[in-house]
């Protein structure tokens, strides 16, 4: 079994604070050239 950690961060917030979308979208890119690399 592989585990991959494509980003971590300390969320500060306790309530009613969503994810930051930049946050979001650095995971996402991160996941899609991963996906991409295990492809080849």
């Amino acid at each position: 079994m592989d585990v991959w950690v494509l980003h971590a961060f300390q969320k500060k917030a306790k309530t009613g604070i969503k994810t930051p979308k930049t946050e979001l979208e650095l995971v996402r890119d991160r996941l899609r050239r991963l996906k991409k690399e295990l492809r080849q």
